[in-house]
């Protein structure tokens, strides 16, 4: 398994994680927030293109 597939699976567990913890704590604006930056991050699946 390539090194950037493994940190992309971490990333992808912390985010989850992170999503969990600012929905459990009522955090609406951290939560909006960590979502467009997993929308934008999603987008972008190679990087340097468009």
């Amino acid at each position: 398994m390539p090194v950037g597939d493994v940190l992309g699976l971490l990333a992808g567990c912390g985010a989850i994680g992170a999503l969990t913890t600012a929905a459990a704590g009522g955090g609406r604006a951290l939560l909006s927030t960590l979502a467009a930056a997993a929308v934008c991050a999603a987008s972008d699946t190679e990087h340097g293109t468009r």
